[in-house]
This record gives C-alpha cells, structure tokens and sequence, in this order.
C-alpha cells in the first residue's frame, strides 16, 4: 500500500510514530519534505516536486541493514529504468551513486514495543528534479536524475514503481535471501578500491575496501591488517594504485 501526503516534517518519523496502524509494507511518502535525516543527523529536505521522500514499515525483518539491502535495490531497479545509461552502483553503507556523486540515501530505524523488536522503518530520498544550483547546497558532491538526462520525471509515477518494487523485493527476501544478499553485495561496485574510512571517533584511515560480511559490515586491508569497519562515514578516493 502506498499512501502519498503532500508535506510532512518526515516521512521516516511520521511512519515510525504511526507504524502499527498500518498493515506490513505500507510505503508513506511526501510531495515536500521539511525536516528529513539521513545517516550521521545529515539533513535531506525536499521541495515539492525535486525528488522521492519514502519510508516502509517492515514487520518482518529483524536489523536495519536487511532493510536498506531490500529498498536499495528496488531504488537501483527503479534509477535503471529511468537512466539506462547511467553507472549506477551502491556505496556502503547504503547510498545510491553514479561515479562521485550521490544519487540517493537511505535511513533504517528499529521499532521496539513492549521492549521487544517489533520491526523497521526504512526511509529512501532520491534526487530526481533537482538541477545542479541546488544541487550545490547539499553539502556533498550529488547528482539527480534531471542533471543525469536531461529530463524531468513525474513523481507519482516513480513512487507507484518504487513502491511495487520494494514489495518485489520484500517477497523475495523472504523466500530468496541469500540470493538477495549476493545481488546487493555484486552492485557494491568499490569492493577492491582504496577508501577513506571514518570511525565515529574521528579517526580516518586509507584502506582497501575488501568484502561486505554476512551482517552488512565492510571489511578493510591496510598494511596487511584486516578491520571490520560496523559504524561510520566511507569517502570515495581516485584510483592510485594503491592495493
């Protein structure tokens, strides 16, 4: 079921205090989003007509990183079709990129009820009728699917598709779920790259991203060292040669 408003402060906060009232895989999107977050308290606002503002109530699944696996490749599916000509690829932890520049983001938040684990609240933003002005005040080197083609899209029409491919997905995982892990881990396209990685504590580190285990954390080489990186930010770096 997909239920679209025309502003909220959160698509993700609006589900998540209103998450047991709606059956699992109800899909709450915003026209215009004022107060949307991203990982790291990022900010990720939304005028009306720009982009995708979507969260998902997932009953089902036991950890956000599950979540994200299942939204982010009905993103990627959906973004194909519509820029079939793009390098699209994910960046771990669960962002959408075309080259440097991110396409879309994704939040998942844990529901608890009675202190029980009662499911998630997975939120996507997507930048599609943005051009590269504002583009420019997000803080990070971002692209859209306008500045990507050339075109504008009908936002309706890509949440009724991103919608019904998330439920494809949904279903799938859970009849197919290694199957959908491995999907998600081959689309993880910097597997093999040197990346800067940053710990919650500020330290930064240059290593080589090697692998992604089975409960979504990524796996560095530096100097022969392998470290298991759970929590943080990953900064893109030009290939050096470095390995």
């Amino acid at each position: 079921m997909l239920i679209i408003l025309d502003k909220v402060d959160s698509t993700n906060t609006f589900l998540k205090d209103h998450f047991f009232e709606y059956p699992d895989a109800t899909c709450i999107a915003a026209l215009e989003q004022t107060a949307g977050r991203g990982r790291l308290n990022r900010k990720w606002h939304q005028k009306a007509g720009d982009g995708i503002a979507l969260s998902v109530a997932l009953r089902k699944l036991e950890t956000g990183f599950h979540a994200g696996v299942i939204v982010g490749l009905a993103a990627l599916e959906v973004a194909r079709e519509a820029l079939p000509d793009a390098e699209l690829f994910f960046k771990w932890p669960n962002d959408l990129y075309c080259g440097d520049r991110k396409l879309a983001g994704i939040l998942s938040e844990g529901i608890w009820k009675n202190g029980h684990f009662a499911g998630v609240v997975c939120g996507i933003g997507v930048n599609v009728n943005s051009d590269e002005e504002s583009l420019a005040s997000v803080g990070q080197p971002a692209t859209s699917f306008f500045v990507l083609s050339g075109q504008k899209f009908e936002i309706k029409n890509l949440l009724e598709r991103l919608e019904k491919s998330i439920v494809r997905h949904y279903i799938k995982y859970d009849r197919e779920c290694a199957r959908l892990l491995s999907d998600w881990r081959r689309e993880n396209r910097l597997i093999g790259r040197v990346v800067e990685l940053r710990f919650p504590d500020g330290k930064c580190i240059e290593a080589e991203f090697s692998g992604i285990d089975d409960d979504g954390n990524l796996i560095a080489r530096e100097n022969g060292v392998t470290t298991v990186f759970r929590c943080g930010d990953v900064k893109i770096l030009p290939f050096s040669g470095k390995a």
